[in-house]
C-alpha cells in the first residue's frame, strides 16, 4: 500500500471549522458548496462535493474550494483508519469524527468509506496475485484463507468489535448487516482469485 506523507501543517486553519472565535459552534454542512444553506452566505465553505473543484471558488472570499472526494482518497487509501486525513485536513481527530456524523454528510462519507474498502481490497488482491505468480500454490492458499476468514477486511475497516451480549436489538440487527455485506465482498474477491488461480494453472489447497 502507497504510503502518503503528511504535511507539516494541516491544509486548513483550525478557526475554518467554527463560526466564532471562541470555538463554541462548529461549522459542518457550511462547509461544503453543495450543501450550505441558501439563507446563509458561504463565508466558510471551503470543500467541493465534485470530483474535480478546478474553476470553483468561494463566492465570498474568492478563495479556490477543494474536492473532498478527492482527498479523502489521497489520504484514506494509504489510512483506511481515516487518522492520516484528518490529521491533514482538519488538524485533528474530533473535529473529522463530528463532521463525519452529520446526517447531511454521513452519506458520502459512507460511500466514500466503501469505495476504499473496495480500493484497499483490490490493491491487496493485485499484491497477493503478484506473489501467487511468484511464490504458486501456497501464497495463493495464504490468500484465499485471509479473505475467508476476513482478516483482510479486519486491517482494512480495524473498528473495535463489540460483544453481541451487550447489543441492542437493533445493533444486532445493523451487525449482521454488516457482516452479509463484508462476506459479500470478501465471497466476491475470492472468486476473483480463483479465477486468477485458474489462469495460472495452480491449485487450490484447502
Amino acid at each position: 500500500m502507497n504510503k502518503t506523507t503528511l504535511p507539516d501543517t494541516p491544509m486548513f486553519n483550525r478557526s475554518c471549522f467554527y463560526r466564532s472565535p471562541k470555538n463554541s459552534s462548529k461549522v459542518t454542512t457550511g462547509l461544503f458548496k453543495e450543501l450550505v444553506s441558501g439563507t446563509h452566505p458561504d463565508t466558510f465553505v471551503i470543500f467541493t462535493l465534485r470530483e474535480d473543484a478546478e474553476g470553483l471558488t468561494n463566492n465570498t472570499t474568492g478563495k479556490p474550494l477543494s474536492s473532498f472526494p478527492d482527498l479523502y482518497r489521497k489520504y484514506c487509501k494509504a489510512d483506511p483508519t481515516e487518522y492520516a486525513f484528518a490529521i491533514a485536513v482538519f488538524g485533528e481527530w474530533t473535529i473529522w469524527a463530528d463532521l463525519a456524523k452529520e446526517k447531511r454528510i454521513k452519506p458520502f462519507v459512507d460511500r466514500l468509506r466503501e469505495e476504499v474498502q473496495i480500493i484497499v481490497k483490490s490493491e491487496a488482491l493485485l499484491a497477493i496475485t503478484s506473489e501467487m505468480v511468484n511464490n504458486g500454490k501456497s501464497a495463493f492458499s495464504a490468500a484465499k484463507l485471509l479473505l475467508e476468514k476476513n482478516i483482510i477486511n479486519d486491517l482494512v475497516n480495524p473498528e473495535p468489535k463489540q460483544e453481541a451480549s451487550t447489543m441492542t436489538p437493533t445493533q444486532k440487527r445493523k451487525a449482521k448487516l454488516v457482516m452479509e455485506k463484508d462476506a459479500e465482498m470478501n465471497e466476491r474477491a475470492v472468486d476473483l482469485l480463483t479465477e486468477d488461480a485458474a489462469r495460472l494453472n495452480l491449485r487450490i489447497v484447502r
